[in-house]
């Protein structure tokens, strides 16, 4: 499963600890990048840089089931926003992935990411659990 961490102007890393380093505890003042990935792995996911002062991160973690699915989904919804003038700036990604995904009687996990501008509850698909035809994009199938 996915996991962030933040890394830092001066060098230094911090990874997320439920109940001891969250998004709350992040140097917003020190802040270089903010990065998606799985621990198992060398590459990131997704890294968001933070190249302007203004900007603070934003993150926020959604679970659910999918309907007739025997899986759950995950959205890490990830960006910054920065206020220019009296305009608030954002800049999202929601990077999904399944936990518990069988496939011919195999565990085969999937991860994909979108993007967008700010917020917009109009946009259901990100605000929701993805839909049978999101989910059919990456060959899954109702139990």
């Amino acid at each position: 499963m996915l996991t962030w961490f933040v890394n830092y102007k001066d060098g230094t890393r911090h990874d997320y600890v439920a109940h001891e380093f969250t998004i709350s505890q992040i140097d917003k003042k020190k802040i270089d990048t903010l990065v998606i990935h799985d621990p198992n792995e060398k590459a990131p996911v997704l890294v968001i840089h933070f190249d302007d002062p203004r900007k603070r991160p934003i993150y926020v973690r959604r679970t659910e089931k999918v309907g007739r699915y025997t899986f759950e989904t995950i959205c890490h919804i990830v960006g910054w926003q920065m206020q220019v003038g009296n305009e608030k700036v954002q800049s999202i990604c929601y990077v999904f992935e399944t936990n518990g995904r069988i496939v011919d009687k195999k565990r085969e996990e999937k991860v994909w990411i979108e993007n967008a501008g700010p917020f917009n509850r109009e946009r259901n698909s990100w605000f929701s659990p993805p839909n049978e035809k999101q989910l059919k994009v990456i060959g899954s199938k109702p139990s």
